[in-house]
């Protein structure tokens, strides 16, 4: 599936909402700012509900605004018109780093140190990493080729008897230089992939594991549960949530397609392709309907310029897509 690109959709209550929200988080004891917030939300029905979504939206981006809702009615006063909605920095690590790096809150941005540590971590013990939208090559010792995808990690152990990788974030493509005295074992945290010597690409994404194969065999093993060897044009998918696994027909030419800047994907959620496209937007992607998550979608996407492949994505669908600053985009059924 692909698509012409149009303007992402302007929504400006829903823009004005977010501006409120930040600016009372600069100045959570600011009365005066209090009063006007209460004003503008009573004014009209439509500024409430629009203070609700954002209100939604903040809590799924992690920042977790003061319990505004909770304040006494404050006496009226001349509503103060919210200025422009200041766009985050640039942030170097997805997920955690990101909520920390839009907060406006120094007291929220300590809680939220926490919650970095968990993303930061892989990638202060790999050997090799890559940033948001940055791929990198690595040539083994035993000259066995690494394609690194976007924001990902790993670390090599290598010696006379093994050659182990572990793949600690993101996705990684392997072409393997055959040794059959020293198999080549790609390990996540719970998944095990062992060659000899073939073209494979493997996934560790929040939602599942995934194992494609472009030419030979590799064996797959998932805790207990999975034991299956894979050939040449076959892809393993493994839920993280219940551990099911499925066996799907994948195109060799279209293993590891990213590393041309392409994304193909066959009967996947929409939430699960933006979570790899995040890989390659420096922002936040949040899909605020649960029904428009789980829709199932096949199709091509273009990693290289994201709002394209978010309208591809969320067109068969009739989804909206909302752009509240350069750095966030919201899917959204109509």
């Amino acid at each position: 599936m692909t698509a012409d690109r149009p303007e992402a959709e302007s929504d400006p209550l829903l823009q004005e909402a977010f501006d409120w929200l930040i600016r009372v988080q600069t100045a959570p004891e600011d009365a005066a700012l209090r009063r006007a917030l209460d004003d503008w939300k009573t004014t009209d029905e439509r500024h409430a509900e629009a203070w609700r979504r954002a209100t939604r939206v903040w809590d799924l981006v992690g920042e977790v605004p003061p319990d505004i809702d909770r304040w006494p009615a404050a006496p009226a006063t001349a509503a103060v018109r919210p200025r422009a909605l200041r766009a985050p920095a640039r942030p170097r690590r997805r997920r955690a780093v990101r909520r920390i790096a839009t907060a406006a809150s120094t007291a929220l941005a300590a809680c939220l140190i926490v919650a970095l540590w968990s993303v930061v971590q892989p990638h202060l013990t790999a050997d090799h990493a890559t940033g948001i939208g940055e791929s990198r090559q690595i040539t083994l010792d035993d000259g066995s080729v690494i394609h690194l995808g976007g924001d990902s990690a790993i670390r090599t152990d290598y010696d006379g008897a093994r050659r182990h990788v572990r793949l600690l974030e993101g996705q990684a493509f392997f072409q393997v230089t055959p040794d059959r005295d020293r198999p080549f074992v790609v390990s996540t945290d719970k998944l095990d992939v062992t060659v000899l010597g073939t073209a494979f690409d493997v996934q560790a994404g929040e939602r599942h594991y995934a194992v494609s194969v472009a030419h030979g065999t590799v064996a797959v093993s998932y805790r207990d549960t999975v034991d299956e060897q894979l050939h040449g044009g076959q892809q393993l998918r493994i839920s993280r949530a219940d551990g099911t696994a499925a066996i799907d027909a994948i195109s060799p030419d279209n293993v590891a397609a990213w590393r041309r800047g392409r994304l193909f994907v066959n009967d996947r959620t929409v939430a699960d392709v933006v979570e790899t496209l995040e890989r390659y937007y420096s922002g936040r992607i949040l899909i605020v309907d649960d029904d428009l998550a789980t829709r199932r979608v096949t199709g091509s996407y273009n990693l290289r310029d994201i709002d394209l492949a978010l309208t591809g994505l969320v067109q068969p669908h009739h989804g909206q897509i909302l752009e509240i600053t350069p750095f966030l985009r919201i899917l959204r059924n109509p």
